[in-house]
């Protein structure tokens, strides 16, 4: 909850850069709490390239407020995942349907 509310900060002051960072942190976040050393040395090796990504405007919700709130929509699958709860194919529909929404409602706007 604390990495969620410091998400809502930079949004409030629509700071984007703050707002980076914080998305940063929250899945760096899931990757600690994995209690998988490869896993915490795989995000670390992707991270920078994940910023790269999150930079794109195909990736990044113009409204810092909807990018919160997709991500506090996302908690209760990320603690199913940790408390295994979920089923593979389940957890990656719900992983992609985090990581490809925005670029998804773009694409249905256009068409």
């Amino acid at each position: 909850d604390a990495i969620l509310a410091a998400m809502q900060a930079p949004a409030d002051k629509d700071d984007r850069a703050a707002s980076l960072a914080a998305d940063l942190s929250f899945h760096r976040a899931i990757a600690e709490s994995s209690g998988n050393q490869v896993t915490k040395i795989l995000w670390e090796a992707i991270a920078r390239h994940v910023l790269f990504i999150f930079c794109r405007h195909d990736y990044r919700d113009d409204d810092l407020n909807a990018v919160v709130r997709h991500h506090k929509g996302f908690k209760p699958t990320i603690v199913a995942m940790i408390r295994s709860d979920s089923n593979a194919a389940e957890i990656r529909a719900k992983l992609e349907d985090h990581l490809l929404q925005v670029a998804r409602r773009r694409e249905q706007k256009r068409a």
